[in-house]
């Protein structure tokens, strides 16, 4: 299944709650992010395209 379908952690306690502990020490720095981009169900080139946007914009290069 894609990423995003078939979910083998969800099935795993010991797996869902290493994944909370790692989220958790990550909270801070994920807190610092200047952007965000979901790539929740978009294919690899929608989620590129998406990038390159939020990328361009982020620089200032946009229309130039």
């Amino acid at each position: 299944a894609p990423w995003g379908g078939n979910r083998p952690m969800a099935q795993n306690r010991a797996a869902m709650a290493d994944l909370v502990a790692i989220l958790d020490a990550r909270r801070a720095d994920y807190a610092r992010a200047q952007a965000e981009l979901d790539t929740s169900g978009d294919t690899v080139e929608q989620s590129s395209a998406k990038l390159l946007r939020l990328v361009t914009t982020m620089l200032g290069l946009k229309g130039k």
